[in-house]
């Protein structure tokens, strides 16, 4: 998929969601597996049913493109007037570009030093699977090998009650289990952001 595609209209055919096809326009692409992330026209039938599914993703299958300019008028109540803006590539960013609304991440107050124990942890964890998967090579997150997230963190879960010979909820290393856990969740939750709230790929990570 390319950026080109950014800003055309298209119609998108969901029978579960809407039950007739919806027209709309395409905002972004997934990096993790192509869907278009498209936004509705408001004059769609059953519009209030469009607005509530605006910014989700669709597959490809799901959607007929039309390769004609986007018409002026209004889309979930935005002037395309400045329809050139809509044509070009969404910038992803992982913190918002306004200068007041970074303020509302404090990555340093809000994460390090909440969690500065926990987060020297993880990178730890990083460290270790990457000398298991990725031997002699630079630190990096190999996205295709042990991605079950979810059952691992069941599994550590159920291991912080157990004691595998360096004490109960650590691992046979000694290495503490609900560090694994909070690993799976970070990685986790920044796949999900990925792929469906147009989060950027993030830098060490290899698909």
């Amino acid at each position: 998929m390319t950026p080109s595609i950014v800003g055309k209209v298209v119609t998108v055919y969901d029978r579960y969601l809407f039950g007739v096809p919806v027209k709309g326009y395409i905002t972004g692409v997934s990096s993790h597996d192509g869907a278009y992330k498209v936004s509705f026209f408001l004059d769609n039938p059953g519009g209030a049913n469009v607005t509530r599914h605006n910014g989700k993703h669709f597959h490809e299958e799901q959607c007929r493109i039309k390769q004609d300019p986007i018409t002026p008028g209004y889309v979930m109540g935005v002037d395309l007037a400045d329809q050139e803006d809509l044509k070009k590539p969404v910038q992803k960013t992982t913190l918002p570009i306004d200068s007041a609304k970074r303020k509302n991440y404090p990555m340093c107050s809000g994460l390090l030093e909440y969690f500065p124990a926990a987060c020297a942890g993880v990178s730890g964890i990083s460290k270790d699977g990457n000398d298991k998967h990725n031997p002699g090579q630079p630190l990096h997150h190999s996205r295709g090998k042990s991605n079950d997230h979810s059952d691992c963190i069941i599994r550590h879960q159920i291991d912080l009650k157990e004691d595998f010979g360096k004490g109960v909820g650590r691992d046979e290393k000694g290495v503490p289990q609900v560090l694994y856990s909070a690993w799976r969740a970070l990685a986790q939750a920044q796949e999900w952001l990925e792929e469906h709230d147009n989060a950027p790929l993030a830098p060490r990570a290899k698909l």
